[in-house]
């Protein structure tokens, strides 16, 4: 390679691991995980990323290591966030977060959809 690979290029990678279509490449991910400590050692999303590998194979001691790890170092998880324009008006949503004005309105619209989605029989991937 032309070029040294930078933390893009290996967090793609993990990422790509984790999306395989026949499970984890967990020695992969391992491997880039190794390089990613290295490169952003306080990236949240990389410690998460491979800890949720480590789930998705049942190798549950790794994936508390993971966690551990991240406690250790006082990394902190950011809360999932979504962005929506309406109207050219800009709304910002984090988890677990009732702040946005019509919040109540908005909640109750998509436990409207939810339900409604249920009863119409596309409730495989819902708890």
């Amino acid at each position: 390679m032309p070029m040294e690979p930078n933390a893009v290029l290996w967090g793609s990678l993990l990422t790509a691991c984790a999306s395989a279509d026949d499970g984890a490449n967990v020695e992969l991910a391992e491997i880039a995980m190794e390089r990613l400590i290295k490169l952003e050692p306080f990236n949240d999303g990389n410690y998460v990323l491979m800890s949720n590998i480590y789930a998705a194979k049942a190798q549950w001691d790794d994936a508390g290591k993971m966690r551990r790890l991240m406690k250790e170092r006082n990394i902190l998880k950011n809360p999932g966030c979504s962005v929506i324009e309406i109207n050219d008006v800009v709304h910002e949503f984090m988890v677990g977060d009732g702040r946005h004005p019509r919040s109540e309105e908005i909640y109750s619209t998509l436990e409207y959809v939810a339900i409604s989605l249920r009863e119409e029989c596309y409730a495989a991937r819902m708890p």
